[in-house]
Parts: structure tokens; sequence; C-alpha cells
């Protein structure tokens, strides 16, 4: 039996849940909490500019390959664009982790740094790929990367390697995956650009729209070091995410094929039915967040050992605020396929100043339980607002 292409990428991108699980119970043995909380931060900075990358040309190269798949000035163009913002992003982090850290923090950011140029060529290649509907190279070249991942830690875990060979994986497995992709996709690094202009009006507001909702994503862990917690407590709250994003990243991967589903879509009712399917598979992860509230303890005890045993109390808390922000991703993901992209900026925006806000209210009194409870109800705030702005795309024509 055939999968159908957007379940076999979903398939695929949901291989972050075992990869990111297993991924953390090696670490956490092998390292303890202040290790891995200074492995957390290097990957919450550097993630977090990947997405940045990703958000300047990700959502509107979608919509500009949409228009015409097979047109190969447009993807020539944003996999230059693509590549070219990953370049700059890794120089500006070299340049600025001096004064952002001391060492090692220091030298491990600039070894992340390599991350960037690799996953801004990848994504114009995985957006191509989704367009020309291509889902099993796709869904490929995820799937390679995640073994690249594993048979990392399991080396770093083999030859007890430190946080400097566990941040080296990230870019193996991302050099790994792009060339993958350019066994199937020959667009072109240099030239045959035509006359193809980016729409800047769109590339901001998506700009805005990304980067404000990665940034929140990472909010509570930054802060938590920011304000003056040790780096165990980092660590553990880090342990606790690691176990409870690919939830939020299951919705994630599955908004730029239904972004572009809606796009193509025959009319602006097909295009909200699909997005109100898509929040459903968002939700999809609930039951395990319930479930968290009863079994975190000894499940945490059983994986990562007494060491780790501050980690079981933010499981249930992380792993809802994950299901509820993968669901609001996939709003957003259909607002932006219906052409309400502004919306959508405004509300991550608003996310973020609401959420920063009440962090430094709350964390200092209550700790890293208040940042994971913080984070589970501005989540539950983006999803609500995110739906009822879907009802309303309904009477509303553009932005």
């Amino acid at each position: 039996m055939k999968l159908r292409g957007p379940a076999l990428v979903f398939l695929s991108d949901a291989l972050v849940l075992p990869v990111g699980l297993l991924t953390v119970v090696l670490l956490s043995r092998l390292w303890g909490p202040a290790d891995y909380g200074l492995y957390g931060l290097v990957l919450s900075i550097t993630l977090w500019l990947e997405w940045v990358v990703v958000a300047l040309f990700g959502g509107v190269g979608l919509q500009m390959m949409a228009r015409d798949p097979q047109a190969e000035d447009v993807a020539n163009f944003l996999l230059q664009a693509n590549t070219t913002a990953g370049t700059v992003a890794a120089l500006l982090l070299v340049m600025a982790a001096p004064m952002l850290a001391v060492e090692p923090l220091r030298s491990l950011l600039w070894l992340a740094a390599l991350m960037l140029p690799l996953a801004g060529a990848a994504q114009a290649h995985r957006a191509r790929l989704i367009v020309l509907g291509q889902f099993s190279v796709r869904a490929g070249g995820v799937a390679l990367r995640m073994l690249v991942r594993v048979l990392g830690m399991l080396g770093v875990m083999h030859w007890e390697g430190g946080v400097f060979a566990g941040v080296a994986v990230f870019p193996v497995a991302g050099l790994v995956e792009l060339v993958f992709y350019r066994f199937w996709v020959r667009t072109k690094w240099w030239g045959g650009r035509g006359r193809v202009r980016l729409p800047l009006r769109s590339a901001a507001a998506y700009l805005v729209f990304m980067g404000s909702q990665r940034l929140v994503e990472r909010l509570d862990l930054l802060l938590l070091r920011a304000l003056g917690f040790p780096l165990a407590e980092v660590g553990m709250y880090a342990a606790a995410q690691s176990v409870a994003l690919p939830a939020a990243l299951l919705g994630n991967s599955y908004a730029s094929t239904v972004q572009t589903r809606v796009h193509m879509a025959e009319s602006r009712t097909a295009g909200r039915q699909t997005g109100w399917r898509a929040m459903a598979v968002g939700m999809s992860t609930l039951p395990g967040a319930l479930l968290a509230l009863y079994v975190a303890e000894p499940l945490v005890a059983l994986a990562y050992g007494p060491k780790f045993s501050g980690t079981a109390p933010l499981v249930a808390p992380l792993l809802l605020a994950g299901t509820l922000h993968g669901t609001s991703t996939l709003a957003s993901a259909t607002l932006q396929g219906l052409g309400h992209v502004r919306w959508t900026s405004v509300l991550s925006v608003a996310q973020v100043v609401v959420t920063a806000s009440a962090l430094l209210v709350v964390v200092p009194r209550y700790g890293a339980a208040g940042a994971a409870w913080t984070w589970c109800a501005s989540a539950g705030l983006a999803a609500g607002v995110g739906a009822l702005l879907l009802r309303r795309s309904k009477y509303t024509v553009g932005v």
C-alpha cells in the first residue's frame, strides 16, 4: 500500500520525535544537567537563527513556486537567496559570539554557525520538491538527516564525546541531507534567475511571523539562563523541552504542505477546510500530554536517571504547550495561504511581547515550573486566536 505524498512527508518529519527522545536519553546520561544545559543553549540560539533564515524566503517562496511549479528561474532565485541569507547569518553569529558569550559557549556557537547556510539551501530544495509533488524525495532527505543524527549521537555516546561532538552532528547531518537532494534537484547555485523579484512586503511579513514564532519557542529557556538560573536547572528544562517540543515540530513540519495546498485550492472554502483538518492533526498529540501528567516521573527516572529528577514536573506542561503551539502554527499556515500574512505577523509579535512580559514576572518567583506553564498558556491563547481568525477569514477578502 502506497502512502500518500503529504502523509509520507509528515511521517518523515515525525521522526524528530524518536530521534529527539533518543538524543536526550543518551546525552543526559553521558553529560549530566550542566553540560546538557550548555548544549541546549547553543541549539536554542542557532535553531532560532536557522528559522529566521528559512523565514526570509520560505512562505513567499512557496507562493511564488505554487503559481508556476515548473518555473526554473524562480527556483534558482530562491536557492541562491536562501544560501546567501544563511551565509550572512553564519558570519554575523561568528562575529557576535565573542560579545554574546565566553568560552566554551563562544566556540560552540562558531561550530553551530555551519548549520545556517546548509539549512538555507536545504529549505529551498525541500520547497521545490513539495511544489513539484516529489514527496518521497523530500521525505527521504529528512529521514536521512535523522538517521545521520542518530548514528552521530550513538558515536558520541560510544566514544564519550563532549558537547563539541554533540553539536558537530547537526551540520554534518545537514550536509548529508543537502547532498541527497542534489541528486534529484538541479537548481542552479549561480545565475539563471531571469527577472525574478521578491515581493518585499510579503517577505517582510513572513520574516516577522517566522522570527517571532521561533523566538517565542525559545524564550523560556533563554530567559532562565539570562535571569541567572544555574546551568544544571537550564539543562533539566532543556531535557524536558527535547521531549515536548517534537509535538510543536510536527505542526511546523506539516505547515509547508498545508500552506501549499491552500495556495493551490480551488476555492477559499476548500482552503479553509484544509486548515481545519490540519489543526485536527496538530491536536493529535494531546493524549500524550494528558498521559504525561501521570507517567512522567517514572519515565524520566527510567530514561534519564536520578540526575534529571527535576525534569519530570516540566514534561506535561511543555508537551501540552507543544501540542497547542503546533496547532497554532497550522492555523497560521492556513491563514497565510488565504492571504492573511499580516494577521499572522501581528499575532506572532503580540505573542512574543505577552510571553516575555509574563515570563519576566513569573520566572523569578516560580523558576522552571513557572516558565513551563507560562509557555503553555501562551501557546493555548495563540491557538485560540488563530482558530478565531480562521473563522473570520470566511468573510474577509485580503488583508
